[in-house]
């Protein structure tokens, strides 16, 4: 995971202002957002493949979604637009701090998932309780964050230390 965070960053950081070719090769056969935001956690993730990968990918998504905002119609363009802009505002450390916050809900809701849904007793209740969970998952990554004072460029031993005092504090609930 902590050279997924650092190649994150490093995109992230560099995205504002140009394009990896191999994300150009990519970029060339978008048709819609979905493509480019399909294509962009692709390439962040180099196309590996198992549960973990998907779970990445997916976290990777709905940090663009999340970044660009929702659109029907938006073109590859607008998404590019739009994800150069919240980059610029808020940089590479915001966008990975909303991709570990989405990233740490995904894995902990997927284990999860089943016993909340047998323990609860309405879809309300459901609900409920995955935004509990999502909060507390966002309260953890953001105290992790704020004690480890995170800053961009991201190295392999800080993404490392990162993703340890996050587990801990997790293990720790």
């Amino acid at each position: 995971m902590a050279r997924t965070i650092v190649r994150i960053d490093e995109w992230a950081t560099a995205f504002p202002t140009k394009n990896p070719k191999k994300y150009e090769d990519l970029r060339k056969r978008a048709y819609d957002s979905a493509d480019v935001i399909r294509f962009i956690s692709d390439y962040l993730t180099d196309c590996d493949i198992g549960l973990e990968s998907d779970i990445v990918r997916k976290s990777l998504q709905e940090t663009i979604f999340y970044s660009v905002g929702t659109g029907v119609d938006l073109e590859h363009v607008d998404v590019e637009d739009r994800l150069r802009r919240f980059l610029r505002l808020r940089g590479a450390t915001g966008f990975l701090r909303r991709f570990l916050c989405l990233h740490v809900f995904n894995i902990v809701w997927f284990q999860t998932v089943d016993s909340f849904r047998e323990s609860s007793r309405s879809q309300t209740a459901f609900m409920s309780e995955m935004e509990r969970v999502e909060q507390l998952c966002r309260q953890v990554v953001d105290s992790v964050w704020k004690s480890q004072k995170v800053q961009s460029p991201m190295h392999l031993t800080g993404a490392q230390e990162l993703v340890l005092r996050i587990v801990q504090r997790l293990q720790g609930l």
